[in-house]
């Protein structure tokens, strides 16, 4: 919610969130206080992200993962 309104993120390194955010969020490590105030930091201080809020509103909407839910439902069940 805060990427598509604009807003810098501050997410985990953990996972695959590098997946989804790219170079357009910025990664603290959750269980160091020390990585998560220095993240909030940075993106206190950084310009907005407009093209992550771009690319948040229009592929990751509840359409887009309804569709490759079922696309996925559907090869499974064709399996």
């Amino acid at each position: 919610e805060a990427a598509a309104s604009f807003c810098n993120i501050v997410i985990t390194d953990k996972g695959y969130t590098r997946d989804y955010f790219g170079e357009d969020a910025f990664y603290c490590d959750p269980g160091d206080p020390g990585s998560i105030y220095k993240a909030v930091e940075n993106a206190a201080q950084s310009p907005l992200p407009e093209k992550l809020s771009e690319k948040i509103i229009t592929r990751y909407t509840w359409e887009e993962a309804a569709s490759v839910t079922l696309h996925a439902y559907k090869k499974v069940l064709n399996q």
